[in-house]
């Protein structure tokens, strides 16, 4: 498999991410389980698999290897509950915070480098202002 670029890897996790939680799918998935479609949970994480190591699908992202840091192929993401993966500004940060684990074995301090210049080049969506209807 050829090495991924960051930005790319974030455009396809978002769009996983996005489609999990789309109120077309939920709504589905609602119906199927007889349940209101409000009742219907987030995703509680990610399991990101490959059958590259992980150093060699982020090679040629500016990333540098850590010495005898073995092999992954893959992650378990965790999502925070208190992340609304509805709104992309928080979903953004989310994936952010899952690619920085993904990076792991490579490294960690690089990826958060590659993330800031990718939102700067685009940036995205700002994070919804809670209002005190939300609430309600």
């Amino acid at each position: 498999m050829a090495p991924l670029s960051i930005a790319r890897l974030h455009e396809l996790v978002d769009a996983l991410t996005a489609t999990l939680v789309d109120d077309k799918v939920t709504g589905a998935l609602a119906a199927l389980a007889g349940v209101d479609p409000l009742v219907m949970p987030q995703p509680l994480g990610l399991d990101l698999l490959s059958s590259t190591d992980m150093a060699d699908l982020l090679a040629g992202n500016e990333l540098t290897s850590v010495p005898d840091a073995g092999t992954s192929r893959g992650a378990n993401l965790l999502a925070d509950p208190g992340v609304d993966q509805r709104d992309p500004a928080e979903r953004r940060a989310l994936i952010d915070s899952w690619l920085q684990q993904i990076s792991q074995d490579a490294d960690p301090l690089g990826m958060e480098k590659i993330l800031e210049q990718l939102h700067s080049t685009s940036p995205g969506p700002q994070p919804r202002r809670l209002r005190r209807t939300d609430a309600l």
